[in-house]
């Protein structure tokens, strides 16, 4: 969520798209940064901009299903339009969906309850999103059931963890040489158990599988995305195995 004090001009809006695109995407690191190259935007040079400066670092992270939101008040007034010109110019440019939304009149309960529906909307498909999901030790197996997803498009792998909870080692050179120092959650060993649709599932594997190297904890972690290309974490949960 961004909030500023503008006077809606084009530049304005096209480059405060940019301001939190570059922040979602990991491009920078706080919301509002003075790098757009002209340094002022118009309608008149955007073309140029988007050729570089600003927009020539487009995110390697997959963004055609981000959606920006700028939720005002009286949105269907004329006052808006040269603001929402620049916003729809730099969505665009940015290929990236971006919308004005808001009350037609000065309703402030109406713009809260419309950040609160976009809030809930992000988090049906984000991180830690989902039901939980269980892990259980039966008859010698390792059991883990990921729930259904009645509403979203949703999907993913499921990797099994072989944790060691406390690892304690001694430094062997250095200026810490002769002291010991505790790791916490030490994977020892990974599994990738299947894909996910979004549609509940159950996979069973011997614990023998985690036998060894310590491990006396498993954790399950449901991701969206790749292995290769990772994206957010759905859901987990972390047992005991001793």
């Amino acid at each position: 969520m961004y909030a500023t004090i503008t006077q809606d001009t084009y530049s304005e809006e096209w480059t405060a798209l940019n301001f939190l695109y570059w922040l979602q995407n990991k491009q920078s690191s706080v919301p509002d940064t003075c790098i757009t190259s002209p340094a002022v935007i118009t309608k008149d040079n955007v073309a140029a901009a988007t050729q570089g400066g600003a927009t020539s670092g487009v995110s390697s992270i997959p963004t055609t299903n981000q959606e920006y939101l700028w939720v005002a008040a009286n949105v269907a007034h004329p006052f808006y339009a040269e603001g929402k010109a620049g916003w729809d110019a730099a969505g665009k440019a940015l290929g990236v969906k971006a919308q004005l939304v808001g009350p037609v009149t000065a309703d402030v309960q109406q713009q809260i309850t419309i950040i609160e529906q976009a809030i809930a909307k992000s988090r049906k498909n984000g991180a830690m999103s989902l039901p939980p999901v269980t892990l259980t030790l039966t008859d010698g197996k390792l059991n883990v059931a990921v729930p259904d997803v009645a509403e979203g498009d949703t999907g993913g792998e499921v990797w099994l963890f072989g944790l060691v909870k406390a690892a304690t080692i001694t430094i062997g050179r250095g200026e810490n040489k002769g002291r010991t120092v505790t790791y916490h959650n030490v994977v020892r060993r990974w599994i990738k158990l299947g894909d996910w649709s979004g549609k509940a599932n159950v996979w069973s594997i011997p614990m023998q599988k985690l036998r060894g190297d310590g491990i006396d904890e498993a954790a399950v972690v449901v991701q969206s995305g790749t292995a290769e290309k990772p994206k957010a974490i759905l859901g987990g949960t972390l047992a005991a195995i001793h």
